[in-house]
């Protein structure tokens, strides 16, 4: 199984051919150049395909997958209809919870992860997901960023001022019950 990227481009990516760029083939030079080719590449990589564990992430939680879920464990047929959702796709979406450790599955099953169960489910002391949720109402204004930058004015999609306004005071309750809040206090000097 390959283990880097270098491994499974050919070799004409991984080695430039002719030039001051050559790199010969064993050399510890062009091991070196080769390795951090390779480092190069697979950073751009993971900033190009970052935004897809965010994406299972938000679309879990606008689907209300972690409520639903609950302490529960269910199959991914039982948990599409929960959902009223496809099929396919909330199998798709299963795995990529489970990938990131926010779902477990286990004999065909799947059932929140330890981590979902004490942030990602409403009523729990420590929930983020009012947070989450406002972070991901921030998506589309960085989607548009190019547009942004080049017109001086954000998107017209942009969700209204106020729904974000009610979603960003939810949050600063989630970021409080988080434990920075008293971590801060701790910190600051109030004599």
């Amino acid at each position: 199984m390959a283990t880097s990227l270098g491994e499974v481009l050919p070799e004409s990516h991984t080695h430039a051919k002719g030039g001051e760029g050559m790199i010969a083939k064993g050399s510890g030079k062009g091991k070196r150049e080769k390795a951090a080719l390779n480092s190069d590449i697979h950073r751009l990589h993971q900033l190009a395909t970052g935004f897809w564990g965010s994406a299972a992430l938000f679309a879990a939680l606008k689907l209300d997958l972690f409520n639903r879920l609950g302490e529960g464990s269910y199959s991914s047929d039982a948990i599409a209809r929960k959902l009223s959702a496809n099929k396919r796709w909330t199998e798709k979406l299963l795995l990529a919870c489970t990938a990131l450790g926010l779902t477990v599955r286990s004999d065909g099953q799947y059932r929140n992860s330890p981590l979902a169960l004490k942030y990602l489910m409403e009523g729990r002391p420590h929930y983020q997901g009012a947070l989450l949720k406002h972070l991901a109402s921030l998506w589309h204004r960085f989607g548009s960023l190019d547009s942004t930058v080049r017109t001086g004015n954000r998107s017209e999609s942009e969700e209204p001022a106020l729904e974000i306004g009610s979603e960003w005071i939810l949050s600063s309750h989630n970021i409080a019950m988080s434990g920075y809040a008293e971590n801060l206090a701790r910190m600051v000097d109030f004599s």
